[in-house]
Parts: structure tokens; sequence; C-alpha cells
């Protein structure tokens, strides 16, 4: 018997410990942690961040280029057998027409030497240079958008959890008064208070609510994995959302959204195509540089080592400086063409530019109409739950008085169900609006 006891204990207390355990393992976020963890946890961040370090060494290439390139170099051979040359023998006193075999050079060879070469001028390299850094900008401000749009879509994704979660504990808080009311009218039918067809109405409908929590349930983790997918969170891990639907909805800071003017020059794609039309510019006066003459220096100094012996006593120097001077002459128009392109490249980013700045305040125009009409809608369900919610208790009070059917209890619930239903779309869609608006307006 004392042994079963300290079984059942050690069982439990096992139990206590994974729970506790699975507990500890279970993160919880607010929207502020669920924001901050995705901004320094998020795959496209993440990545935008060493495309970032990428092209700040793309910089510090291009200046190297620049920079003076100093190279050190060393060398030793032997000749197993010294080449052989034939020569005409009356340079050695032999008969005319007579060929002498005569090796050249030494056995051993050796030599090391420092070389040294410095651009002095090329166009190309100082608006290549200008473009790493343009370029590098560029990447800052796509990192900019990448950000905001990771931060769009963790709000929107915590947005539908939250939904989705207040829609099962709505359909659980429903199948919890169903339950209650069938009970209660099973008691009834028992004495004969009411007809068979009542309970089977209630169960009709315990049976529908409890197919919703199934699908519900499903919605819920299905939203919870789109967050942490989002936020760069492990998809295999529990998280728990501490802020409520109704908490993060603010209507008053929403409302003033109403009132703000966009500014296109603002908008984080409008400050990327003009960080493009600026590199395309430097593209320009690259190609252009290509008329200009390049300029260089170069600087060698050698010690080498000649004999028939190791011997590495005897060194003779080597030292030569210069410059190196080009001067393109012609191209057969291929310069020229390549700068025509440039140039109708930029009168092409023009045109996209002004019909970027039109789109963008189309949207700012749709997207404030649409936020006003989410506005309205989510107000007027307001105003309909608080309706769906006095017919459902009142008609609850008259069922159990006897003065209203089963039928009529299932309608109420079911009409308090859809819409509560709609009222937390509606709170979804305000806050999905607010985010374009925001987004429209450059925010």
């Amino acid at each position: 018997m004392k042994q079963s006891i300290l079984f059942i204990l050690s069982f439990c207390l096992a139990h206590l410990t994974f729970a506790q355990a699975a507990g500890e393992n279970k993160e919880a976020f607010s929207l502020d942690e669920a924001l901050s963890f995705a901004k320094n946890n998020s795959y496209n961040i993440r990545i935008g961040e060493l495309n970032s370090d990428r092209a700040h060494q793309e910089v510090i290439n291009t200046q190297a280029m620049g920079l003076p390139q100093i190279q050190a170099s060393g060398s030793f051979q032997q000749f197993l057998d010294i080449p052989i040359q034939l020569v005409p023998g009356e340079f050695f006193g032999a008969p005319a027409g007579e060929l002498v075999e005569v090796q050249f050079g030494t056995e051993f060879s050796s030599s090391y030497g420092l070389s040294a070469n410095q651009l002095i001028f090329d166009g190309r390299y100082i608006y290549g240079l200008k473009a790493s850094k343009a370029y590098a900008n560029y990447i800052q401000v796509e990192n900019d958008k990448i950000g905001r749009d990771v931060e769009d879509q963790v709000l929107m994704s915590y947005y539908s959890a939250l939904a989705a979660q207040k829609n099962l504990e709505i359909l659980k808080e429903s199948n919890k008064n169903i339950d209650k009311s069938l009970s209660e009218t099973k008691a009834f039918f028992a004495e004969g208070f009411v007809e068979e067809l009542d309970v089977d109405q209630l169960k009709l409908m315990q049976s529908t609510i409890e197919s919703s929590l199934k699908d519900a349930e499903n919605r819920v983790q299905s939203s919870l994995s789109g967050l942490k997918l989002s936020m760069g969170y492990p998809v295999d891990k529990e998280i728990e959302l501490t802020d409520e639907l109704e908490a993060v909805l603010n209507i008053n800071q929403a409302q003033g959204l109403l009132s703000e003017t966009v500014n296109t020059e603002k908008h984080l794609d409008m400050k990327l195509v003009n960080q493009g039309i600026e590199l395309q510019n430097i593209g320009l006066r690259v190609e252009q540089s290509n008329y200009a003459p390049t300029l260089r220096a170069f600087f060698s100094h050698q010690q080498n080592n000649f004999g028939n012996e190791l011997d590495f006593s005897t060194w003779f120097p080597n030292t030569v400086w210069g410059v190196n001077l080009n001067v393109p002459l012609f191209t057969s128009f291929g310069t020229r063409s390549k700068v025509q392109m440039n140039k109708i490249d930029i009168d092409k980013m023009e045109i996209q530019k002004k019909q970027l700045d039109q789109s963008i305040r189309l949207q700012a125009s749709n997207s404030r109409s649409d936020f006003y009409n989410s506005l309205s809608q989510y107000n007027n369900e307001k105003k309909n739950l608080e309706l769906a919610e006095k017919i459902r208790n009142k008609t609850s009070i008259k069922f159990k008085e006897g003065m209203a059917s089963s039928l009529e209890l299932t309608q109420a619930e079911t009409q308090l169900i859809q819409t509560q239903g709609r009222y937390i779309g509606a709170m979804y869609n305000l806050l999905s609006a607010k985010i374009k608006l925001e987004q429209a307006l450059g925010q």
C-alpha cells in the first residue's frame, strides 16, 4: 500500500514538473514586445542588415582601388639543363659558316623585389566611389522600408490572432450559456413543463457551437503561427498574447489620422525612387568619365642573384619608376551610346517618380475613405452588439419564465454570436484600415 502511494505521488510530481516546464517554455508578448522582438529577430530585417554590411564593404573595396597597391615578390630557380643556343662560329675563332653551341645564363638564379602602383587620376574611380556610397544609402532606405513592412506584418498578425482568440472566447461563453440552458430545459422537460422539441433545439444549437469551436481553435493556432513567423520566433514553440483587442484599438488616435495630409517626399517608396535617380545620375557620370584620360604611377625595385653555385653574397639591383597615361581617342561611338542609354533611363525614372507621386496621393485618398467607412462600421456594430446582448438577455429571462420558446432562445443566441463576430471583424478591419492609411501617409 505504501509503495502504491509513493508511486502515485512520484507520477503526479513528474507530471507537475512537466507542466511547469511547458509553462516556462511559453513566452508571453504584448504588442510592443512582439514588435521589439521582430525588430531584432525578423528574418527579413536580418537579411537587410547583412545587405547593409555588404554595401559598406563595397564602399571600402571601391576606396581601396584608389589607394596604393603594394606587392612583394621572390623567386628561386635552378636550370637542370642550361638552354643552348647556336651562334656563328667566327665570333669564337671558328671557320666562317660554322655554328657553335653556346650556353647563356647560370645554373642558379634568385630574385626578390617590391612593386607599387598608385592611381593618380581616373574619373570612373571618383564617381564609382560616389556610386558605392549612394548605393549604401539606398540599402539603408530599403532597410527602413523592410523594417516598416515587418512592423505592419507583425501588427496585422497580432491583431488577427487577438481577433481569433476573442472569437474563440465568445464561442466558449455561448457554449457555456447554451449548456446551462440545455440542462435547465432537460429538467423542465422531465417535469413536463416543456416539449421535447425545445430540448432538441438547444441540442442542435450546442452541436453547432461545438463544431464552430473546433474551427475557431484551428484559426487561433494558424494566426499564432503566422505571427511567430513574422516575428522570427520559432514556430514550434508556444506563445501567449497579453494584450486585448479592445486595448490596442485607440479610437482617438485613429480618428486623428483623418486630418493628416500626405507628404510624398517623406514616403519610403519615394525615398527609394529618389535614391535610384541619384544612383542613375552617378552612373551617367561614370560613363561620361570614359572620355577622360587616366593616369597611374608605378615603382619597382628588384635584387637579383646569379651563379653556378649556391652563393647569395652578391646581389644586383634593378629599380624603375614611371607613369602610365591612357587617353581614349575613338571608341566607335560605344561610349556615346552608353551615355545616351543612361540619360534615357534617368528620364524614365523621372516619369516613374511623377507616377508614384500621383499613386501615393490616390492611395492616401482611398485609404482615408476606407478608414472612415471602417470607423463608421465599427461604431454601428458596437451599437448592434449592445442591442443583440439586450435581446438575448431578455429572451433568456422569458424562456426561463416559459414566455419564450427554445427556438426564440436559439435565434437570439445565434444572433448574438453573429453580431459579436461582426463586431470583432469591424475592430480588425478598422485596425487594418488604420495601418494602410498610415502606410499611405508615409508615417
